[in-house]
C-alpha cells in the first residue's frame, strides 16, 4: 500500500440476481476499507484501503465479499501493509 492507501476498482455484475452487498473482512490492525458504492445492482465501486501511522508493517490477506440473495461471490487479495 504505496503512501499508506490504495484503490482497487471493482467491476460488478448481478445478472439479474438483485443488489450485490459489498463488504470486506480481514482488515489488520490500523487499516480501514471503504467502498465508495457498497450495494449496487450493476456498475462500478472502488475499494479504498487506508493504513493509519499506527499499522504494523505486515502483509495482509483480505477477503472481498459480493452477496446478492443467497449467492456469494469472493476476491481473495494478499496486500502489503504499509503506513501513512
Amino acid at each position: 500500500m504505496s503512501g499508506g492507501v490504495i484503490n482497487i476498482p471493482l467491476q460488478i455484475r448481478s445478472f439479474n440476481y438483485g443488489t450485490v452487498r459489498l463488504s470486506a473482512k480481514g482488515m489488520p490492525s490500523g487499516v480501514t476499507a471503504s467502498f465508495s458504492s457498497g450495494s449496487l445492482v450493476s456498475g462500478s465501486s472502488t475499494l479504498t484501503l487506508k493504513a493509519s501511522s499506527s499499522a504494523p508493517y505486515e502483509s495482509a490477506t483480505i477477503t472481498i465479499f459480493g452477496v446478492s440473495g443467497n449467492r456469494v461471490h469472493t476476491i481473495t487479495l494478499k496486500v502489503n501493509v504499509r503506513p501513512s
